[in-house]
């Protein structure tokens, strides 16, 4: 009678693939393989994977990309109590930092930036000036605005909370990092500009 009464067990199979079964064991296990069609099929490709992975030769992401993808989808906190607001997502329409100079044309020198987003019936004006290793952010949202609150939130950092005027203006002194997740709480919605590039 065979000793396995269904199928080898995986962690098995792979030390068989790799070679670190004792012999008296290894009879036993490929007289069972010899019988059954389920195993060998586990154990080739369990073969198959290992030798994949013995060939990898990719190479890893830059740390900058994988520090993006973890700032991107880390858990955002859970508010005491639902927020009504609906939410938007901003799409960037305009950056001056992306507009190439115009052929004779030279360069000012000017490091300001001017970004323009749209979301919704809104649409944010943000100017970006560097001041040695910190920005300025100034900005306006533009469309149904009576009062709010703007939140930048750089990765393990505190956030910096700035309300906003009657116009909708708001000026966010000195920001350190170079990326933050800038959110628009407004009375009716709530506006998401993530992963905002100050560099």
């Amino acid at each position: 009678m065979n000793i396995f009464s269904q199928h080898i067990p995986f962690e098995q199979l792979v030390n068989l693939a790799e070679g670190r079964v004792p012999p008296d064991q290894e009879t036993r296990l490929r007289e069972h393989l010899s019988q059954c069609a389920h195993c060998q099929a586990e154990l080739a490709a369990v073969g198959k994977t290992i030798t994949l992975m013995r060939s990898d030769d990719s190479v890893d992401a830059p740390p900058e990309t994988i520090a993006r993808a973890v700032r991107r989808f880390r858990p955002r906190p859970v508010p005491a109590t639902p927020s009504l607001r609906e939410r938007l997502a901003a799409v960037l329409t305009f950056d001056s930092g992306q507009m190439p100079l115009a052929v004779g044309v030279r360069a000012t020198g000017s490091s300001s930036r001017q970004m323009l987003y749209t979301a919704g019936e809104y649409e944010i004006d943000l100017r970006l000036a560097p001041e040695g290793e910190h920005t300025r952010l100034a900005g306006q949202i533009l469309g149904p605005v009576t009062q709010g609150v703007v939140q930048a939130q750089a990765a393990q950092s505190a956030p910096i909370r700035q309300p906003l005027t009657a116009l909708g203006e708001f000026t966010l002194e000195l920001l350190r990092a170079r990326r933050y997740d800038l959110t628009v709480e407004l009375a009716q919605h709530e506006i998401e500009i993530p992963d905002l590039d100050l560099s």
